[in-house]
C-alpha cells in the first residue's frame, strides 16, 4: 500500500496490489483523516466468491468512473425493478466520505438500513437520508455484552476493540484520533436477529475491526447478498483486530 494522497486505485481478480510512492513530498501531503492503513475489500459471499478488489479510499473519481456510475444508473432505470434494493450501511456515519450507495438510495432505487452504534451519529444520518433510510442505533457483533471504546465522534475511531497506540503512532495524528475518551459496557446485536430487515442485497461495512464478527453472525441475512464492501486492515489499528488475511480465509 502507499501513504501518498494521489495513489492509484488498484483492481485485480484474486490478488491484492500494493503501491508505494517514491516521492517523499507526496507522502507529506497525505491527509490524516483520509489516509489510513486500510483498503476496501469487495467480495461476494460463499459460494459465489469471485475475487478480490482493492479500492483505495483516497483515490479521486476518474472521468471513466463517473461515466460508469451514470451507465449503472441508466441500466437500473431501464430494468425497472419491481422492488427496492436492500442496502445496509454498517458503521454508516459518513466521515469525509460519500458512500458508494448514496446515489442508489437517494435516487429511490434502494432503501438503506443504516447501522451505527455511536448514538452521536444518529441525528446526522436521519437528517441526511430522511425517508430513504431506516436508521438503527445498534452495535452489531455476536449478541454478547462488550466494552465500547468511545473516541471523538469526528474521527470515526469508536470501536468495540481497544485502539492499539503502538500502531497508531505510525500514522500522522492517529494517536489523537484513537484516544479513548471513555469506555461503556454495551449490549451488541447479531445481524441475523434483526427482524426489521429481510435479505440484504448490498452491504457496505466500516466498523473499526468488528467486520469478521458481524459477518459470522449475519450469514442468514447475507445469504442472497450480491456483494459486500468491507474496510479491512493490513496494519491493524486495534488490539485483537482480524486482519486482511483472516477475513479473506
Amino acid at each position: 500500500y502507499s501513504m501518498c494522497k494521489n495513489r492509484p486505485t488498484c483492481a485485480l481478480f484474486g490478488n491484492a496490489y500494493f503501491t508505494r510512492s517514491k516521492s517523499r513530498k507526496s507522502r507529506q501531503r497525505s491527509h490524516p483523516l483520509v489516509e489510513r492503513s486500510f483498503s476496501k475489500y469487495l467480495f461476494a459471499p460463499p459460494p459465489f466468491r469471485f475475487g478480490i478488489f482493492i479500492i483505495e479510499r483516497s483515490a479521486p473519481l476518474s472521468l471513466d468512473t463517473k461515466k460508469a456510475q451514470i451507465r449503472i444508473m441508466k441500466l437500473i432505470e431501464q430494468v425497472q425493478l419491481s422492488d427496492l434494493i436492500n442496502v445496509a450501511g454498517i458503521g454508516a456515519a459518513s466521515i469525509n466520505e460519500t458512500p458508494v450507495y448514496s446515489d442508489l438510495v437517494m435516487g429511490g432505487y434502494g432503501h438503506l438500513f443504516a447501522f451505527d452504534g455511536d448514538s452521536r451519529q444518529i441525528p446526522a444520518l436521519r437528517k441526511l437520508y430522511g425517508d430513504h433510510a431506516t436508521v438503527l442505533n445498534h452495535f452489531l457483533a455476536d449478541g454478547d455484552p462488550h466494552t465500547a471504546h468511545i473516541c471523538r465522534e469526528d474521527t470515526g475511531m469508536t470501536s468495540l476493540l481497544k485502539p492499539n497506540q503502538t500502531a497508531l503512532t505510525f500514522f500522522n495524528n492517529f494517536s489523537l484520533f484513537g484516544k479513548v475518551l471513555k469506555e461503556e459496557r454495551i449490549q451488541t446485536t447479531r445481524l441475523d436477529d434483526i427482524d426489521k430487515i429481510g435479505d440484504l442485497h448490498f452491504v457496505k461495512m466500516d466498523v473499526q475491526g468488528s467486520e469478521l464478527n458481524i459477518l459470522k453472525n449475519g450469514l442468514k441475512k447475507l445469504s442472497n447478498c450480491v456483494a459486500v464492501q468491507l474496510e479491512v486492515s493490513f496494519i491493524c489499528l486495534y488490539e485483537n483486530q482480524p486482519g486482511f488475511g483472516e477475513i479473506d480465509i
